[in-house]
């Protein structure tokens, strides 16, 4: 939960205006950024299924979504838009790849008659803080540039998924 309100959060409320201010361009690059990280999402998600390692699960969902946010660094430290547009569909590939472990995860190790109460305190507990990232994020971004809370935000991100695995 803390991870998306300091990761997720700043990127989807400050991403219009890093696009609008940083990058120079408008809605349709906007839309283009979401566009490549969905392709990702696809693509991680189609690789998770085909690899699908029987061990070592939990240490891949973790470092693929530690992975990810080091796309939100990329795309807030480029100059160019076309590294922004890669790093999205980077942060796609590795969101899709935890995103599938951690439900392969979940279905194969919560009991079935508890799966439903288990996935919805899951998805509760994952973005319970997101609409307090949202305000601090943008709070936050009146006094520093936006992309320096991205970068600083998608570090932080980074940091925490990968701590638990050392």
């Amino acid at each position: 939960t803390v991870i998306l309100m300091v990761a997720m959060a700043p990127f989807a409320a400050l991403l219009p205006r890093v696009v609008q201010t940083h990058y120079h361009r408008g809605v349709g690059s906007y839309g283009a950024i979401f566009s490549a990280m969905a392709a990702g999402m696809v693509v991680g998600s189609l690789l998770w299924a085909k690899w699908h390692p029987a061990r070592h699960r939990v240490i891949v969902c973790f470092a693929a979504f530690g992975i990810n946010d080091f796309g939100i660094v990329v795309l807030a430290l480029s100059p160019w838009y076309p590294v922004a547009l890669a790093a999205a569909a980077w942060r796609g590939l590795w969101i899709g790849v935890g995103i599938s472990a951690w439900t392969t995860l979940m279905s194969e190790l919560v009991p079935e008659r508890l799966l439903s109460r288990a996935s919805s305190i899951d998805f509760f507990g994952s973005i319970g803080l997101t609409p307090v990232g949202y305000v601090l994020a943008g709070a936050v971004a009146t006094v520093v540039a936006p992309t320096t809370v991205l970068a600083v935000g998608g570090t932080l991100g980074a940091c925490l998924w990968f701590a638990p695995l050392t």
